[in-house]
């Protein structure tokens, strides 16, 4: 994965490209509500969660967080 333009922004568009799920969320995970509208309960798969705090886009090129 080569990244060009704004480094955070970029690695949020490329795992959304391999099939990564955005919701909203804090520290504590993510919003309950939002993941019930994500995916049928049936379609429980694997993953991995990732916690990145609205503070991760500022490196002074980054364009902020999507809104959600």
């Amino acid at each position: 994965m080569e990244l060009e333009g704004h480094p955070t922004q970029d690695v949020v568009e490329e795992l959304q490209r391999r099939g990564g799920l955005i919701h909203p969320g804090s520290s504590t995970g993510p919003d309950a509500k939002a993941l019930e509208l994500a995916r049928p309960r049936d379609a429980v798969e694997p993953g991995i969660w990732l916690f990145l705090p609205n503070s991760a886009y500022d490196t002074q090129i980054d364009e902020g967080p999507p809104e959600l």
